[in-house]
């Protein structure tokens, strides 16, 4: 099927989310980092995924050290309760992994000053990055033309009448390219962001995507190692206070003895009768 797009509904939307005052722009990362940050934000809000970075960096020495790290560990940090946790996380690891063999580093040498044509090829070829993502990566890192849209941006614009229902988030892109300028694809994308951000929106209103077959790895099994790993940790750190309470115990009780002892002594010398 054909999709159209409704011009006077997409200026009349962009219209609508421009605020009075510019908003802030996106922080200027290297390309690596935004593909996780955009790994984040995928189906989630900005300030759920900018949380969520901040929370992982704070355990994490760099970006090669979230590629190694255990799933079961970056659920435990991103939260089990992050919209689509498990299978965000199988992506973030398979496309630093993927990045690491072709570069041997977690960087993306080998593109930075080529063409956009290769840049976008590059990142079509990493498994498990949504079109999204890699629409993200193009904007904000390479400058590229580019407008990022999942489930909710496409949700926010099929409810303003901009799409019909059926249409994909590739296809929506697709046909917003034609009508938007590269120079103004930046801004009218971050109002859309926001605005998208701001709109009342769950999970249960669009289909749930499907499953990896790369990742294998089910919602329930990463969540019951995470909460094995927290039981493990909270009884270690029961031990730990308990081992130290009995040590301390046992400290008062020698410190005591040794008193009584020297108490003795004291009383028997007193005791003893003159010479």
């Amino acid at each position: 099927m054909k999709h159209e797009i409704d011009t006077k509904a997409l200026q009349a939307l962009l219209k609508k989310v421009k605020p009075k005052k510019a908003c802030e722009p996106f922080d200027a990362l290297a390309p690596v980092t935004q593909l996780v940050v955009s790994l984040l934000h995928w189906r989630a809000t900005q300030a759920e995924s900018d949380a969520a970075f901040d929370r992982i960096m704070e355990e994490m020495v760099d970006i090669n050290d979230l590629r190694v790290s255990s799933e079961a560990q970056i659920v435990e940090l991103i939260g089990d309760h992050y919209p689509c946790v498990a299978e965000r996380t199988a992506r973030i690891k398979e496309a630093l992994n993927e990045l690491f063999r072709r570069e041997h580093a977690v960087a993306m040498t080998s593109v930075e000053s080529a063409g956009k044509k290769e840049q976008r090829q590059y990142l079509e070829t990493l498994p498990g990055v949504p079109p999204f993502v890699i629409s993200r990566v193009m904007l904000l890192s390479f400058g590229g033309h580019a407008f990022p849209i999942d489930e909710r941006i496409l949700t926010l614009m099929t409810k303003a009448g901009v799409f019909t229902e059926d249409i994909t988030p590739a296809e929506a892109e697709a046909l917003l390219l034609r009508q938007i300028k590269a120079a103004d694809t930046l801004e009218a994308y971050t109002n859309i962001q926001v605005a998208a951000d701001k709109s009342r929106w769950t999970h249960d209103e669009i289909t749930p995507h499907a499953p990896m077959a790369a990742a294998a790895l089910a919602e329930s099994q990463l969540k019951n190692a995470v909460r094995a790993r927290k039981t493990a940790l909270k009884e270690a750190e029961t031990k730990k206070s308990a081992k130290k309470s009995t040590k301390k115990k046992t400290t008062k009780k020698t410190t005591k003895s040794t008193k009584t002892t020297k108490t003795s002594k004291t009383t028997k010398k007193k005791a003893a009768p003159a010479k």
